[in-house]
């Protein structure tokens, strides 16, 4: 639970509109369960902030592309909070996508190493051996169903990359159906007044379930791993371990710098710029990725005896130190959010592919000319596949992993000209900015093309300011090299009489997506 209690009074908010569709008791809960990208859209343009009411809370959304950087860009006093974080802490604890800023500001430089760019292209090597395994694995005239082979890809990939030999692949299956469980389970937390899902009824008893399940499951990788010799692992898992060993109390790794938020050259926007639209892709994608940008290791050096802590103060030794809860609950935010947020991307690429044949020849063009027919991608071919990564990015800008989130003001402050009292929750949406015709003409028509010239538009699946996901370049290489592969050996046609719709979640998961597969 957040330190900052929530703000009640709805007296210093009311010159800021109330949202329509608002019922008695439950306010606009109905309306965002029942739809809520429709009631989204129908927001654009209608005021630069609305107010939510969610049960008794009241909810500040920032429907403003200039507001909503304003909001990511201080994570101080905007911090991670309102009733998503609240209870998505629940489930992760100090996670570092949920975690408050003080706790970011110590963890995110551990982990961050695992992500830094000189790891990317060890990375793409073990993505591209594991799509090649699963998407070879298709037969010719398969009707697939979609979400789930993707999720099973994404989790493989992070069991091949960031938590080596961790998941059995045989329990990858089972792993994935507790993650639905748990995200629905948010959904409906987040949506219904606190007393209702506390009732012991069926879904909160396969909540809980799932929950004991998954930490059980995290807990025992962490305890094996232990007793592992560290030479062996060099992984997401490997790096906190050594954050939580007491002997590194005194030590930093060379590239973190006391700026918090820069302790990587690629801990930012892919893209370039403060959540704007990317003006080239395939460009930064590149730089990321290319021999003479990479750097050595930070993990693997030792480190040095005797520096100085990452604030420079060496009296406070625990600002370089992670704790054993600590470190379950990062692994158990990895997880959930690896194993979700790629393959959500993938289905949706695949289910406009699958209904725009001159999309998908354009695509086939350029996979065959760079990967080469039946071929499989890997990061040297990233650098010709312009079509593929503004594919990847439109659906991004369309299907953003999420379509809502939440903060709260530690302190008062004001939200453009508005007073904004301490406790205030405050929301932005990425679909809603995504699909303002303001900000994207044609917001409903996918069009890779539209990425061909840079724009000002706010741009945010992955968020923005100091808590950007930290992950951003690991999944756009892994969605960019899965989405080329699949073209490069399938021809892809949807079947069934309607494009999918979203799951009822707080992410954007297609429910119901069969695609026919006819070999290349």
């Amino acid at each position: 639970m957040s330190k900052y209690r929530a703000h009640t009074s709805r007296k210093p908010l009311r010159d800021i509109p109330l949202a329509p569709g608002a019922l008695p008791l439950l306010g606009h809960a109905v309306t965002l369960l029942r739809d809520p990208l429709a009631f989204l859209r129908s927001l654009a343009g209608r005021a630069d902030a609305v107010r939510l009411r969610l049960g008794p809370a009241e909810v500040v959304l920032v429907c403003d592309g200039e507001l909503t950087r304003a909001v990511l860009a201080d994570d101080r006093v905007f911090d991670k909070g309102g009733p998503i974080f609240d209870r998505v802490r629940d489930l992760v604890g100090e996670g570092l996508s949920a975690c408050a800023h003080d706790t970011h500001r110590r963890l995110r430089p551990l982990v961050q190493p695992a992500f830094h760019r000189s790891r990317l292209p060890r990375y793409g090597e073990l993505m591209a051996a594991r799509q090649a395994e699963v998407i070879g694995g298709w037969h010719d005239g398969q009707i697939l169903n979609i979400p789930p082979q993707m999720e099973y890809l994404a989790a493989a990939t992070l069991v091949d990359t960031l938590f080596t030999d961790s998941i059995p692949a045989h329990q990858i299956p089972p792993f994935i159906t507790d993650v639905h469980t748990l995200v629905t389970g948010i959904t409906w937390r987040v949506m219904l007044p606190p007393w209702l899902t506390r009732l012991p009824l069926p879904p909160a008893r396969h909540y809980t379930d799932a929950n004991n399940r998954l930490y059980h499951l995290v807990e025992s990788i962490v305890a094996t791993r232990r007793t592992a010799p560290e030479s062996n692992h060099h992984d997401l898992i490997a790096g906190l371990l050594r954050a939580s060993s007491p002997n590194r109390t005194d030590q930093v790794r060379d590239h973190i710098t006391p700026e918090d938020g820069r302790h990587d050259p690629t801990d930012g926007p892919l893209h370039g710029g403060s959540g704007n639209c990317p003006a080239d892709p395939v460009g930064e994608l590149r730089e990321r990725i290319t021999p003479e940008e990479r750097r050595s290791d930070p993990i693997d050096p030792p480190l040095r005896a005797g520096s100085r802590n990452r604030l420079g103060d060496p009296s406070a030794p625990l600002r370089n130190r992670i704790t054993p809860g600590e470190t379950v609950d990062q692994i158990v935010t990895f997880l959930i959010a690896g194993a979700i947020t790629a393959a959500d991307t993938l289905s949706w690429a695949l289910a406009e592919l699958a209904t725009k044949p001159e999309l998908q020849q354009r695509l086939r063009t350029e996979v065959d000319a760079v990967v080469g027919r039946g071929g499989t991608a890997s990061p040297v071919h990233v650098a010709g596949l312009d079509l593929t990564a503004r594919t990847i990015t439109e659906t991004l800008r369309r299907y953003p992993p999420t379509w809502l989130l939440t903060r709260r003001t530690t302190e008062d402050s004001h939200l453009g000209s508005r007073a904004l009292p301490a406790g205030t929750t405050v929301a932005f949406s990425p679909y809603l900015l995504h699909h303002h015709p303001a900000y994207y003409p044609n917001p409903e028509t996918f069009d890779p093309d539209r990425w061909l010239t840079p724009s000002p538009a706010p741009y945010l699946p992955f968020g923005d300011g100091p808590r950007r996901c930290i992950g951003d370049h690991f999944a756009t290489l892994e969605t960019t090299l899965a989405l080329a592969t699949i073209t490069a050996r399938w021809h892809l046609r949807l079947y069934q009489p309607d494009p999918p719709r979203p799951a009822r979640s707080i992410g954007l998961t297609p429910h119901h997506l069969r695609i026919h597969l006819t070999a290349r």
